[in-house]
């Protein structure tokens, strides 16, 4: 039950397993950028917003982004999925048509099994497996938008707390939802590649293996991460959890070229694994 993705939202059309692009690198990128829509396109139901897919660090983690904006009592025509595709519910509510090819047709006046409908409103989840065809109606007052993507964890931030150093082994979308934070990312040499904004309505592409670090600017920052396979592993650099946490002092020694006290510092000082409160 979660396929309305494409019909208002943001969304992740995962390229074949979001395989990366063969003609493009990621060790080429040096900067990461807040993003918004390169391009708008103006429909009897609402508009849609596309960010151009191919830019360097789009092709990079192997997929296309775009926001399906629906107007109240508007219908979304049916849309063929060519790639499965997780779905986040941004704002508004609606009813929704899952039509599977591989299900039965209606016989003898029994119910189709093959138009499964249901209801989705803000927060909801959705899954649209490739094939399948989706179909909608915006039967709320209010504008009904989505974002699509691959794996989502929902975060929140509030005013003055910071998610800590971590890393993916998987391409991260991150697009906010409500808000503001300040977003922190180093590549695998330790190369600061964006230290700013992210604001509501802008998404930043976060290439594997990239450290990133997110605080609150605004009251409460809300915002969800798509990634681009589904066995994807976060991993803390401080905290308990943390892979530093698990390595010998001497290697810790070796590494940073540091004493043991040092060391026991580095490997011992922090407790929080995720979040941690900032204090001015």
């Amino acid at each position: 039950m979660a396929y309305v993705s494409y019909l208002c939202c943001l969304i992740l059309l995962l390229h074949s397993c979001i395989a990366i692009s063969s003609k493009t690198n990621c060790q080429v990128i040096t900067r990461l950028f807040a993003r918004e829509p390169d391009i708008y396109t103006t429909r009897e139901s609402g508009f849609v917003e596309i960010w151009d897919p191919n830019t360097d660090l789009f092709q990079c983690a192997g997929v296309q982004v775009i926001r399906f904006i629906i107007k109240p009592n508007a219908y979304i025509l049916p849309i063929y999925a060519n790639a499965d595709d997780f779905s986040y519910v941004v704002q508004g509510n609606g009813i929704f048509g899952l039509i599977i090819p591989e299900c039965s047709q209606e016989l003898d006046g029994k119910k189709n099994e093959c138009d499964n409908m249901f209801h989705l409103q803000s927060g909801d989840v959705l899954f649209f497996r490739t094939g399948e065809t989706l179909w909608g109606y915006n039967s709320g007052n209010e504008t009904l938008i989505f974002i699509a993507i691959t794996r989502i964890p929902n975060n929140d931030l509030n005013r003055d707390v910071m998610r800590l150093p971590h890393w993916e082994n998987t391409h991260s979308i991150m697009y906010v939802v409500k808000g503001e934070g300040h977003i922190q990312v180093v590549d695998d040499n330790g190369k600061n590649v964006f230290d700013g904004s992210l604001k509501e309505g802008q998404l930043l592409i976060v290439p594997h293996s990239f450290l990133m670090a997110e605080q609150a600017k605004s009251e409460r920052l809300e915002y969800v991460t798509f990634k681009t396979n589904g066995n994807s592993i976060t991993s803390d650099l401080s905290g308990q959890k943390s892979v530093i946490n698990c390595l010998p002092l001497e290697v810790l020694i070796s590494a940073f070229r540091i004493n043991k006290e040092e060391a026991k510092n580095v490997k011992f000082g922090r407790k929080e694994t995720s979040l941690v409160k900032i204090i001015p």
